[in-house]
Formats: structure tokens, sequence, C-alpha cells
């Protein structure tokens, strides 16, 4: 999928990513949002 994410960002179409998890690990949210992280979140 990064091929294909890789390409429309390329040309400048808009992308959006959606992350589905079943609540555990919301450091990764945080982290990919540039969001500071919580003390201790790893």
């Amino acid at each position: 999928m990064a091929g294909g994410i890789r390409e429309h960002v390329e040309s400048g179409r808009p992308v959006y990513l959606v992350l589905i998890t079943d609540g555990r690990n919301g450091c990764v949210r945080a982290m990919l949002n540039g969001e500071p992280m919580a003390p201790g979140a790893s």
C-alpha cells in the first residue's frame, strides 16, 4: 500500500489514513498525528 499512498501524495492528491484498533496503544495515534507523547508512553 505504501507505493499507492506515495503515488497519490506525489500527484498532489489528498491522502487520508484511517487507523482502526481495539483501543490499545493509543500512543500510536498521538505519534502519527505529531502530538506530544504522554510521559511513560511507548
